[in-house]
């Protein structure tokens, strides 16, 4: 959105307002409207971090910008569950290329074979893949995505955490 502004602005030759309290100010807005639509969790996903939390360090890798998964983290109460997060405007490319998940592993301090990617999308699945972490595919949000490259391929968080607490 700042660059949106700056263009706007630049075209309109105004120079008395700022292109990033506008960007800011449209991002609350679009928070605003995702609370106001119910943004909620899926189905299992506390019940899920709470017991591999137990089990696993977690982390966090959205190719989303920083503020906007704070945001949600801290909407859905979890944040505190994470060790770790990465964010797409913190690396120099987002999902479908490895840099999040490889950015995540350093921070970690682990392998990447010492790690498994659960994943929702086709280009986070790719992501995992090129970063050489084993990826875990949950097919709960869009049907349209084929999760191949998955290891294997979860219908529902309870099963997932049920494979992964054994």
């Amino acid at each position: 959105m700042l660059a949106y502004w700056k263009a706007v602005l630049e075209f309109n030759g105004n120079t008395a307002l700022s292109p990033e309290t506008l960007a800011k100010e449209n991002f609350d807005f679009c928070l605003d409207a995702i609370v106001k639509n119910k943004l909620g969790e899926t189905p299992g996903l506390t019940s899920l971090l709470d017991s591999i939390g137990t089990k696993y360090s977690l982390a966090v890798g959205s190719s989303s910008v920083r503020r906007y998964i704070e945001f949600v983290l801290g909407y859905l109460g979890v944040r505190e569950k994470f060790e770790v997060t990465v964010c797409g405007d913190e690396v120099k490319n987002a999902k479908p290329y490895p840099d999040i998940y490889k950015r995540a592993v350093e921070l970690l301090h682990v392998r990447p074979e010492e790690c498994f990617v659960i994943e929702d999308s086709d280009n986070g699945m790719t992501a995992a893949v090129n970063a050489g972490v084993d990826c875990l595919g949950l097919a709960v949000t869009d049907s349209r995505q084929k999760l191949d490259k998955c290891t294997r391929v979860f219908s529902s968080m309870r099963e997932l955490q049920e494979y992964l607490m054994r």
